[in-house]
């Protein structure tokens, strides 16, 4: 199998992105490291956390926001879009500019405008025009250096942003977690590796369920944003069609479109992602919705997070997801690194 051929893979992947992955792990710890470690000025007047992003920054935040809602006090709103509403407005008002290349456009016109309302703001990014922008109005910047693909640079921005969270007083000491999170991610690594094959390897038998499939991939609570992670990276390394849909609004409306047309139905696969960390009314809603479904013959499986804490149940499943996207790439013959779509749009828009 295509999986296995370990000398045709990195010919389809000619930029190793398969050990982007497996650094993930890495790539929390050090990110939450260099957080811990900024200077943060005093942030006492802060009463609401606003974070702006697109794409994969937007995923983060999201990310971010199930994690640590819980453990923090102030209100987090997450905007993708160029214009803010009339409320954000005031020193009073965080706003956490994320993007990979610092070159956003909608990021960066969001955060000018922020700035120009008076609000507190802090840029994240490797550089770009989010670091002229915080040169520019003497703001917050954490800068971070990652060499690989910007689809694969979730874990550093995630763990920054928790970091630099944590270093504003806004949540605990999340050292302890982080530690048993790396034991874990490390572990699912492991027995996904290339070298591992395909009959005992999860990643890539479920790739191999969905060649020719289109996928859905369902969450609930804080596996929403994963499921919209599993999505993009489909998209994106795959170059194959998925979507998104969550629990409990999926129950209200897309629980009644699994019958026509049935020439696109039957070639449906829905992934549920699955957690005993759930809401319990969420946990049985997933288990009903994957037997309805099942019954009305779609095509289902089931992921479950791996862990003993909220962290790792969020990112194991990211992770595996990552992984099973990277092996219907493969299963594809397609570069995983390649983004040429995205980058000839954002070229049209400069026009």
């Amino acid at each position: 199998m295509l999986f296995d051929d370990i000398h045709k893979i990195k010919e389809i992947d000619p930029d190793n992105v398969i050990d982007q992955i497996r650094r993930t792990p890495d790539q929390i710890y050090s990110a939450w490291q260099l957080g811990i470690s900024k200077n943060i000025p005093s942030l006492d007047q802060i009463y609401h956390i606003v974070f702006i992003g697109v794409g994969e920054s937007g995923v983060s935040a999201e990310l971010v926001k199930v994690y640590v809602e819980p453990l923090c006090e102030l209100p987090i709103t997450i905007f993708r879009n160029y214009e803010l509403p009339k409320w954000v407005n005031g020193e009073h008002i965080l706003v956490i500019g994320i993007s990979h290349t610092g070159n956003t456009i909608e990021t960066q016109t969001a955060m000018k405008k922020a700035h120009l309302r008076g609000c507190t703001t802090v840029s994240i990014s490797t550089g770009g025009g989010l670091l002229d922008f915080a040169k520019e109005t003497n703001t917050l910047f954490c800068q971070y250096y990652y060499e690989g693909h910007r689809a694969f640079a979730l874990g550093y921005v995630f763990g920054l942003t928790l970091g630099l969270l944590h270093k504003a007083g806004f949540i605990p000491d999340q050292t302890e977690e982080i530690e048993n999170l790396m034991k874990d991610l490390k572990q699912l690594v492991k027995h996904n590796e290339l070298t591992i094959q395909s009959p005992i390897n999860p990643s890539k038998r479920l790739a191999g369920q969905l060649i020719n499939r289109s996928v859905m991939v369902v969450g609930a609570d804080f596996l929403s944003p994963v499921a919209k992670r599993w999505k993009n990276q489909i998209n994106t390394t795959a170059k194959a069609w998925a979507q998104f849909d969550t629990i409990p609004e999926l129950n209200h409306n897309t629980q009644e479109c699994i019958y026509y047309p049935d020439e696109v139905v039957s070639q449906l696969m829905v992934i549920f992602l699955r957690s005993p960390m759930l809401h319990e009314q969420n946990l049985l809603r997933v288990d009903l919705t994957k037997k309805s479904f099942m019954l009305a013959g779609v095509g289902t499986d089931q992921v479950d997070g791996r862990g003993n804490t909220l962290l790792s149940q969020i990112w194991t499943s990211v992770l595996f997801g990552d992984l099973v996207a990277y092996y219907l790439a493969i299963a594809y013959a397609t570069d995983p690194a390649s983004i040429d779509n995205i980058e000839d749009f954002q070229l049209n828009l400069k026009v």
